[in-house]
């Protein structure tokens, strides 16, 4: 008969765990499931063993990192599953029905380069861009989990979504007069841009969602 372990011991176990350096809430849930089930085995095979020896026997099948190993893995398979979406509604703006809000998307600025302009293209992706980051500033303080969870990228966004960087060298055109680019090139990169910054949204409103779902005490 297995000896199941008390909700005192549970408890111990959690306590155990962030002790060992894991402070993510979603981590310590798989890493107690696991440690109460092999200790509850190891009972089971041995009823004269402790809960304290069971414990000290499963933790040292970890090796000489402990949870160390196990905590980076996570980290390398959530960022890695983040990027698996992202591409997923990435990929989504480049087949029907999404094809015609891209195209549209690039025709327009496409068309407002040659109306207005490069350079007013430029300020207004550049206050659109400050906009976003103010308005995902704002979204994250709202559903910021009151309990640590594995991060799902380094910085919480896509890598590909980088392309808005190196178009900073666009603003040169406020520095000199010899720096020039086919608007046509100019109109796919901002494209590319804002197509991959609402991928990344979509990303991240994925994660929240399922977070809340598997994880609602971390919310609560």
């Amino acid at each position: 008969m297995t000896k199941e372990l008390t909700p005192a011991q549970i408890e111990e176990l959690y306590a155990f765990v962030k002790r060992k350096g894991v402070d993510y809430y979603d981590l310590q849930l798989e890493l107690v499931d696991h440690l109460a089930s092999e200790i509850e085995q190891k009972r089971e095979e041995n009823p004269t063993l402790t809960f304290e020896r069971a414990l000290e026997s499963v933790y040292a099948g970890f090796g000489i990192f402990g949870f160390t190993e196990v905590v980076e893995k996570a980290h390398i398979a959530v960022a890695r599953r983040s990027n698996k979406l992202w591409w997923g509604f990435f990929k989504q703006f480049w087949k029907l029905p999404r094809l015609f809000f891209t195209v549209a998307l690039i025709g327009f600025i496409w068309g407002c380069c040659m109306e207005f302009g490069v350079r007013a293209v430029i300020i207004v992706n550049g206050i659109l861009v400050t906009i976003r980051l103010v308005h995902k500033l704002y979204a994250l303080s709202q559903n910021r989990s009151k309990r640590k969870l594995t991060p799902r990228t380094p910085y919480g966004e896509s890598p590909v979504e980088v392309v808005q960087s190196p178009f900073i060298l666009q603003y040169l055109y406020f520095f000199s007069e010899n720096i020039t680019l086919p608007h046509g090139l100019l109109a796919v990169a901002f494209g590319l841009a804002w197509v991959s910054a609402w991928a990344s949204f979509e990303t991240e409103a994925y994660f929240i969602k399922e977070q809340k779902r598997l994880y609602p005490q971390a919310f609560a």
